[in-house]
């Protein structure tokens, strides 16, 4: 019972130990009135009299009141993608803001004070040395064209020693005549002239215009905080996920074709991790592993029939930074990146694009201009591309690697490659390789546009206090095991090894790389790590790699990293895998009962083409290993995996775009 030992050794590691050596950074000073809504005084509201046109209310009934209104306003007016209470005040939410220029495809999902025109708020605050006050504002209505006139909204600033209030800031959205008024806009005020005394900051919305407008306006208040500046460094921390990225298809990891060269020179200056073990072979369950610290079966989040989304209370990577006061951002290519399977959870803004072939530059400068916005630091950002996924569209001059003279009927299309996955004839080698070309390609152009990125960070000297992470979420099978173009259908390596590079304070350049075995699940408790944030008693089935990336770790642990493909059928699969072994169990979904097994000796097989006869016993002592793992796992989480919920139109088109559904 030495497996089981060792077994249990691992998954007792799972609350983080803050004790690091590396430079210390000031924690982030973040006040946030959503978060706050006790130190915040609603003056007044129009919705009883908008909704209802019932003028005066007791106080008693002005809640219900209240809240019944706000139900009818969002459904029949604002027809949002996305919107869901924040806490139980009636006003504050979290909502999916929806653009409805063609030229603006991304969606975002903020938290947001509702304030439709007459709404009146305000906050008592002693204002510290060097502190911001940054905000967004918007209109929330569907149908911008039936708006007449705008909506003003005002920040006034107000003490005892003055009589007059001071304006802070003051701007009229006309969404209905202004195309750019229909999209969020961030702004800021400097609070210098106040540091060191208590100030009333009063939030204020009022119609604007001549004209009466013949439906409600629906404005709000995006997530006012008030920031506090610091004269000593902050960290920031940006997590980086590149879609269907095979580590074996990267120069850095030895890939014969210069497809990654940005990312090499990223990885001789960090910690590169030669054998890290993706916990799910498609995107939306294993985001979620790594950003929890969950195997797929625990978090239970999955996108088939539907979908199911992370349970509430389950706290991601983003919540523990949020607690600690770090802006949080994510910009995602949508799709089983849907903010609505709870993958928002922590983040104060999270930006989700719309078109399948993922645009990658864009979402690179809106990624720098953010950090731009925040050169104090003390931001987390969750990047996520489909740069690398089907359809496979290298633009010049990232096409280098397609033969000019290949003549053939292959292409990166999903349509083709569903073609050719589906014919029972042998694949021609010339279309392979044109594929697999087309692949390298996208790695190229996804490489060029992260290297701007990290351009940007030396540039701007902020690479002194960010630490990065680059990896996947899972690969891409290209006739291993007789698919082409595709993932998701099995837990092969080729689509379960992902890269995985530290880059930043506290990571040293390494001249070798960690060969030891690691999973996504560990990223998230040694970015914590890393950030010396207590994850308090949040129980993490990963475990930080900190030790690993300094050095420190003398001799040998056998490791075991187990992944699952989620049922999208009547089979579910589960590996379990040692550096020497891999052992792949597929069972019955209703009685979970064995159906089928692999067996591979990774040092003879690295490619896992032959699976290994094993007598009974040795069969029933790898069933073991997977039933302990789950069952010791269970024991410590004292939660119900996700929740049922409903896809969107929108979502669909992205999952039929991106082959993940007919």
């Amino acid at each position: 019972m030495l497996w089981a030992l060792t077994l249990s050794f691992t998954l007792l590691a799972m609350l983080v130990l803050i004790n690091c050596s590396q430079k210390k950074f000031d924690q982030p000073a973040v006040f946030r009135l959503v978060d706050h809504l006790d130190q915040v005084e609603f003056v007044a509201s129009p919705f009883p009299e908008l909704i209802l046109g019932e003028k005066s209310l007791t106080p008693k009934d002005k809640t219900d009141k209240i809240l019944d209104g706000r139900k009818r306003l969002i459904e029949n007016l604002i027809e949002p993608v996305y919107w869901a209470p924040m806490t139980s005040h009636p006003l504050v939410l979290k909502f999916t803001k929806t653009p409805v220029l063609e030229r603006e495809v991304a969606q975002h999902t903020r938290n947001v004070l509702v304030a439709p025109p007459k709404t009146v708020f305000r906050t008592h605050q002693k204002i510290a040395e060097g502190s911001v006050l940054e905000f967004g504002l918007g209109v929330l209505n569907a149908r911008f064209k039936d708006l007449k006139g705008g909506v003003q909204f005002r920040i006034l600033a107000s003490e005892p020693s003055a009589d007059i209030p001071r304006v802070l800031y003051s701007r009229t959205l006309q969404p209905g005549l202004q195309p750019r008024d229909q999209r969020w806009i961030d702004s800021h005020v400097d609070l210098k002239d106040f540091a060191g005394r208590k100030i009333w900051l009063t939030f204020e919305t009022a119609e604007s215009g001549v004209e009466e407008s013949p439906y409600p306006f629906v404005s709000a208040w995006a997530n006012p905080v008030i920031l506090k500046k610091s004269a000593s460094p902050r960290l920031s921390v940006i997590l980086i996920s590149l879609d269907t990225l095979r580590p074996d298809h990267l120069s850095c990891y030895g890939y014969g074709r210069p497809s990654s060269p940005r990312l090499d020179n990223f990885a001789r200056e960090g910690v590169l991790f030669r054998n890290a073990i993706s916990q799910a072979p498609y995107t939306l369950p294993s985001h979620v592993s790594m950003l929890t610290s969950l195997y797929p079966s625990f978090h239970g989040v999955n996108f088939v029939e539907n979908g199911v989304a992370l349970e509430d209370g389950v706290p991601t990577l983003a919540d523990f930074f949020y607690r600690q006061g770090y802006r949080t951002w994510a910009i995602t290519g949508g799709g089983q990146m849907n903010h609505s399977y709870g993958l928002f959870n922590g983040f104060e803004n999270y930006i989700e694009y719309w078109i399948s072939t993922d645009d990658l530059e864009r979402k690179v400068e809106e990624t720098i201009a953010f950090l731009d916005n925040h050169k104090d630091g003390g931001v987390f950002v969750f990047f996520h591309a489909y740069g690398a996924h089907t359809p496979y569209r290298p633009r010049p001059p990232y096409n280098i690697f397609v033969n000019t003279d290949y003549k053939g009927p292959a292409d990166g299309e999903l349509a083709t490659i569903a073609k050719l996955n589906k014919s029972t004839a042998p694949m021609d080698q010339k279309d392979v390789e044109h594929v697999i070309a087309l692949y390298d390609g996208t790695i190229r152009q996804v490489d060029d546009g992260i290297g701007r990125l990290l351009d940007y960070l030396k540039e701007s000297g902020q690479n002194r206090r960010t630490l990065v992470v680059i990896t996947s979420d899972h690969g891409e099978e290209f006739l291993e095991h007789h698919k082409m173009g595709t993932h998701s259908h099995t837990l092969f390596d080729e689509l379960l090894r992902v890269p995985l590079i530290f880059w930043g304070p506290g990571i040293p350049a390494r001249d070798s790389a960690v060969e030891e075995q690691v999973q996504s699940i560990d990223i998230t408790p040694t970015l914590l790590e890393l950030a010396r944030i207590d994850p308090g008693r949040a129980k993490f089935q990963g475990r930080s790699l900190l030790s690993l990336i300094q050095g420190k770790r003398k001799g040998k642990v056998e490791t075991y990293a187990f992944s699952e493909r989620l049922p999208a059928d009547d089979t579910h699969w589960r590996s379990v895998r040692t550096p020497n072994y891999k052992f792949i169990l597929l069972q019955d979904v209703k009685d979970g009962r064995s159906l089928n097994y692999f067996f591979f000796d990774l040092l003879k097989d690295p490619g896992e083409q032959k699976s290994l006869v094993l007598s009974p016993g040795r069969r029933k002592a790898w069933e073991d290993r997977i039933q302990f793992l789950i069952e010791a796992n269970r024991r410590n989480l004292l939660r119900a995996p996700g929740k049922k919920r409903t896809l969107d139109s929108k979502t669909l088109e992205i999952l039929r775009a991106l082959g993940y559904i007919q």
